[in-house]
């Protein structure tokens, strides 16, 4: 792995936001933890959480198959993510989050980007190596079935590749994943 340990994330006194988009399984929570660990001042912040909350308070009056089609959910993650960077200025945050419907990044973008520098990136993995992975995965095994339903519907959403920073993560060796994105962030 590259030297990036210890290394400033931001000149300014604006938090970076990287978005990790990609196909549900793709190892978005994977590099998050291992970019959390390597740069000194960072959080993750998981939005999933948010939707956690919202589910238990909004599916019983407005019931929504996927928490992100709240406008709730949106909001209070922009929210979320913009008052951790007011809390830590100049700090990495790190996002794994998959966003398939383009309206829903553009509403993000939008709310975060005059606040912190947003650093969109995708991880792809191609389908048998999405297979692959997400039938060895030991942390979430009940997920299998979904995940890889769910691919397809990453694959038709075309307008990731034109918004986010594409990163190969097809190979094996995630220090070589965590290296491609920690270039991206220190830019």
């Amino acid at each position: 792995m590259s030297q990036i340990a210890g290394s400033d994330v931001a000149t300014t006194e604006s938090a970076t936001v990287v978005w990790l988009n990609g196909a549900f399984g793709a190892g978005k929570t994977t590099v998050s933890r291992r970019l959390a660990a390597t740069f000194t001042e960072s959080v993750m912040v998981d939005p999933e959480e948010v939707g956690s909350i919202l589910r238990s308070s909004l599916q019983k009056v407005s019931p929504r198959g996927d928490f992100q089609d709240w406008v709730a959910w949106r909001r209070v993650s922009v929210e979320l993510i913009s008052s951790i960077a007011t809390e830590a200025p100049g700090s990495l945050i790190v996002v794994p989050q998959t966003i398939l419907i383009e309206k829903y990044w553009d509403e993000i973008r939008n709310g975060l980007s005059s606040r912190v520098r947003l650093l969109p990136i995708s991880l792809h993995v191609e389908p048998d190596v999405h297979s692959r992975r997400v039938h060895a995965d030991q942390e979430e095994p009940d997920a299998l079935r979904w995940r890889l339903h769910r691919y397809s519907d990453y694959q038709r959403a075309d307008w990731i590749s034109r918004n986010f920073n594409v990163v190969d993560n097809n190979i094996e060796n995630i220090d070589l994943t965590v290296d491609s994105v920690a270039k991206l962030i220190q830019g």
